[in-house]
């Protein structure tokens, strides 16, 4: 564990302990699935809430703060709360960048219809512990058992089971894109995106997927062409 003993960060001025989990490697699915799975065996049996989070997310203030009250707002039925991710290009950007930011735009659509949503973004989501603890709605064992996408599953278990999903306004988060993307690079990453909506646990799963796919697709062309 790391101990961070400075005094300017709580009311109390007292320290927070940080514990770094080796997860080792996945053997039954993906690997972020895996290392997710070990973070919540090693939370603390007193948790209330569990967030995943990527390593290069730029957070506020209150980010955490927002989701918790997102989920006490709406509980029980919001699933979870998540935020979502908005693309800065920079100036003179090449034109892959406005490609990749086109493509995320379109998403964006989703994260934009009032404080909750049918979209999962992987890169922020809070769920409860005692979810994860109980596997409500099988969630733990689709993503132990062969699980690919994190956020995927997740949006399609909450749509299949009628549950919520929070999308607090300021849960935004800005993305410096890099200044050279390159067309083989954009294409590398569309390949990877359509191969992820390709994967599913469930037959619903598989069909809330293949009709993400179209849409995306097909929004996504048309806004490219305009």
């Amino acid at each position: 564990g790391i101990r961070n003993g400075g005094g300017g960060g709580g009311s109390g001025g007292g320290g927070a302990d940080i514990r770094l989990v080796i997860a080792g490697s996945s053997k039954t699915c993906s690997q972020k699935i895996h290392s997710m799975l070990a973070g919540v065996s090693a939370s603390s049996a007193a948790a209330e809430f569990v967030l995943f989070l990527d390593d290069d997310i730029r957070t506020h203030r209150n980010t955490v703060g927002s989701l918790v009250a997102s989920m006490q707002r709406f509980a029980p039925e919001m699933f979870l709360a998540n935020g979502f991710p908005f693309d800065l290009p920079p100036p003179g950007g090449a034109f892959a960048n406005y490609l990749t930011m086109v493509y995320h735009m379109v998403l964006l659509v989703a994260f934009s219809q009032g404080e909750w949503t049918k979209n999962v973004w992987g890169g922020c989501m809070l769920l409860r512990a005692v979810d994860l603890r109980r596997d409500t709605h099988g969630l733990v064992s689709k993503y132990r058992d062969g699980g690919y996408s994190d956020d995927l599953i997740l949006a399609a278990l909450c749509d299949q089971h009628k549950r919520l999903v929070g999308c607090p306004h300021d849960a935004i988060f800005p993305q410096h894109m890099p200044a050279r993307q390159s067309l083989q690079e954009w294409w590398n990453y569309m390949q990877r995106q359509l191969f992820v909506m390709d994967t599913y646990a469930t037959p619903h799963n598989r069909r809330v997927n293949h009709g993400m796919l179209l849409a995306l697709s097909y929004l996504s062309l048309a806004v490219t062409s305009a």
